[in-house]
Order: structure tokens, then sequence, then C-alpha cells
């Protein structure tokens, strides 16, 4: 291969002679020169347009359902209440959330009554009342999805005359497919209302469970069988909001509502692999949630 200089200036690339197919010797010299491309084309720009304009995918989307659902043993179902029902306002004060297909809640509701308990951690080892803590759990039907009016059907076309041997054969009705989504959102779930809101913040949970054997015993104290039920536990944690706001200024103050502030500092310490952080206020260093039991 022999490189050759070009006539003129390349502003990109260089010129290159190439032996002919035939063996013999080029009598001129073929010179490839390469330049910016200076337009681009019509289709391509287009291409380009759609893709910038495309709008993103949502992920994550069955959380944020109107009727949230708890499957998953390895994803919580977080929820939280930040005002009290109040006769005028029926849309707020309360969260709603399903359970899997099968799936029992734990605290159990007992025989022919009302919920009555909620789990006060998230293994369910220990129950509070309801209605000491101003919450009430009941049982409601998910409302039935609008069905999409049927589009007009189409004028059929004229039948061909039928020959005498011909005989058209009945066709058996077909059962009527149902969706999966319509089954999810037709059925039983749950409502957790805060006819009051306590003076602290707590966390209420409940369990989803969908057992593979029946359970092994239970509780006589609250009811309580989730460690000995053997399948899957999807966990719903429900954060019940306090009266009393806490807000952290900037200064190192806690502002109340009543008016009156604390002051706190934050120390931290390390430890392998775990970072801590604790407070010098009793509303940093409280471990335990006050629930009345």
């Amino acid at each position: 291969m022999h490189i050759a200089l070009c006539d003129t200036e390349c502003p990109v690339g260089r010129a290159v002679s190439r032996p002919s197919s035939n063996g013999l010797k080029s009598r001129g010299r073929s010179a490839v020169s390469l330049a910016s491309p200076r337009y681009v084309s019509l289709p391509l720009l287009s291409l380009l347009v759609a893709v910038l304009v495309q709008p993103q995918l949502s992920v994550g989307k069955e959380d944020s359902t109107e009727y949230p659902m708890c499957t998953s043993a390895e994803k919580p179902l977080t929820l939280r209440i930040t005002e009290a029902v109040t006769p005028t306002d029926s849309k707020n004060g309360f969260v709603t959330f399903r359970c899997a297909e099968q799936a029992s809640l734990l605290p159990a509701k007992p025989a022919g009554t009302v919920y009555t308990q909620f789990c006060k951690d998230s293994d369910c080892t220990k129950a509070a009342s309801l209605t000491k803590n101003q919450l009430k759990l009941e049982e409601v039907t998910v409302p039935e999805q609008e069905p999409e009016p049927e589009p007009e059907p189409e004028p059929e076309p004229e039948p061909e005359p039928e020959s005498e041997t011909k005989v058209e054969e009945e066709k058996e009705p077909q059962p009527a497919v149902v969706s999966t989504d319509a089954v999810q959102r037709v059925g039983k779930m749950y409502k957790l209302s805060a006819t009051e809101l306590p003076e602290k913040p707590f966390t209420a949970y409940f369990i989803c469970v969908t057992p593979s054997e029946p359970p092994l015993h239970t509780s006589k104290r609250s009811g309580l069988a989730a460690k000995s039920i053997a399948g899957d536990k999807c966990k719903v944690q429900v954060s019940i909001y306090g009266k009393t706001k806490l807000v952290l200024s900037s200064k190192g103050k806690v502002d109340l509502q009543n008016g009156s502030s604390s002051s706190y500092r934050v120390h931290t310490r390390k430890e392998p692999g775990r970072p801590q952080m604790s407070c010098s206020i009793p509303v940093c260093t409280r471990r335990r949630q006050t629930v009345q039991g």
C-alpha cells in the first residue's frame, strides 16, 4: 500500500492509493478524502427528536394505586395517617390496603365480632387495643370498576347463499374472559381510620399471611400466631402522626406547637460497619413507642 499526498488540503482523513484489482499498477492516483458531515438527513433528525420527546416510563406504580396491595415479604407496605377523621371531610383520616388472594390478616378478628387489636412490632409478637388508641379497623368492599362502553358493532356483510349440501354448524357460546386486574380490584380490603390523633406518634403493624400449613399454636392473650404459621408474610406498616408536631430548626432547637422550645445536640459514635446517632432530648433517645395496651 502506498500513501500519497492530497492535491488539495484534506480537513479530515488521508489520501490512500491502492493497487488495481487485476494486479497491474494503477496509472493515476486515486485519492479518498473524508470530510466532516455538514447536513443531517431528515429521517435521522426525526428519529432523534422522537427519542428525546418520548415520555419516561413509570416504575413501581403498584404502591401508588388507590387500593395498595401487600403481596411481597421482601417489600413491606408503608402507609401513614396524618390527621383524624372529621364529619365534614370523608377523604382524609384513614388508609386502605389489601392482602393477596387467599391471605388472612393478623391480628385475626374474633369470630362474629370486629377487629380489636393491632401489632406493636413488625413480627407481631405483641398486640395493643385499637379502641384505646382511637383506631378503627374494618373490612370494606372495593368498588367495582365501571365497565367501558362497548363499541358499536360493525355492519355484518350479507351472507352468501348456502348450498344444499352445506350445513352450518352451531357454535357453542364461549365463557366470558375476566382479566386478572378486574379480579384484584373487586373483593375485600381493609380500612384503618383514626377517630382522634394520639398525643405522641406511634406505628401500627398488620401482617398479611398466606399460610401453607395450619398454625401449630395460637397465643391465648392476643390471638397471634405469626411466627408459627408457615407461609408468605407481607407486613403493613401504618405510621400514626401525633397531635404535637416537632420542628427541628437550624439553631439547634425543637419548636413545639405550644410555643415552648427545647435545645438539642446530636452526638455520633462509630461502630464497625454501623453508624449510629443519638440526641440529648427524650424525643430522639426514645426507642420504644408510647402505645396504650
